[in-house]
């Protein structure tokens, strides 16, 4: 589905056209998106508790209420005068696509149309989620990697932590996220995101308004 022969593929195995292929595709990632909202949720803040609760049972780290990070999804260059917009620091065309993980592994709040040049801190910063968790009404804060600001509601690790009082929190950060959300560092559920987008974007460059 990521590209023309892999459709072709698919419709010689079905028996169908590949344009038949194309509008199958097209109608269960609209049926997805549509979808999405009811099962993307951040938790409200009368349910951090709980979430805190297992985080800190799993790592010992008090007060997380999920864990973020930017991945890029590599895409084709659409050409014109914002084709630049989409080349990421890597030097490939993509979306830098915002995820925040809870305790279980899933998705509770992502943005998935940001261009590859926009930067983590940016795409985060300029967020709803980081408008409700600059306001206050959580108690907790999320985990994130260097390319994130620390702040009172996003907490990030000592880059070279030198003494014992360093090394402890960055010890509990890096479990966090290894025992709870390891697609973080090591791209394990995020990287299965990326295969299903990529075999799925050619039907978003045919349908940009999906």
């Amino acid at each position: 589905m990521a590209t023309g022969n892999f459709q072709l593929s698919m419709a010689d195995c079905s028996d169908v056209s590949q344009s038949s292929v194309s509008r199958c595709v097209l109608a269960i990632a609209a049926s997805i998106a549509e979808l999405a909202p009811r099962h993307i949720k951040f938790p409200e803040p009368n349910n951090e508790e709980t979430i805190m609760n297992q985080y800190s049972v799993i790592a010992g780290m008090l007060g997380v209420i999920g864990c973020v990070d930017g991945p890029h999804i590599p895409i084709r260059s659409h050409g014109g005068v914002d084709a630049e917009l989409y080349r990421c620091r890597k030097g490939f065309f993509s979306l830098n696509v915002m995820g925040v993980c809870d305790t279980s592994l899933e998705l509770v709040n992502d943005i998935a149309n940001r261009p590859g040049s926009a930067h983590d801190a940016r795409i985060f910063n300029e967020s709803k989620l980081c408008e409700k968790l600059r306001s206050g009404i959580y108690k907790g804060f999320l985990l994130g990697d260097s390319g994130y600001p620390c702040r009172s509601y996003i907490l990030t690790s000592f880059g070279n932590p030198s003494t014992d009082k360093q090394r402890r929190p960055v010890k509990a950060h890096f479990e966090a996220l290894f025992e709870i959300c390891p697609e973080i560092l090591i791209g394990l559920k995020f990287g299965i995101w990326v295969f299903h987008i990529k075999n799925i974007y050619t039907t978003f460059e045919q349908n940009p308004k999906l």
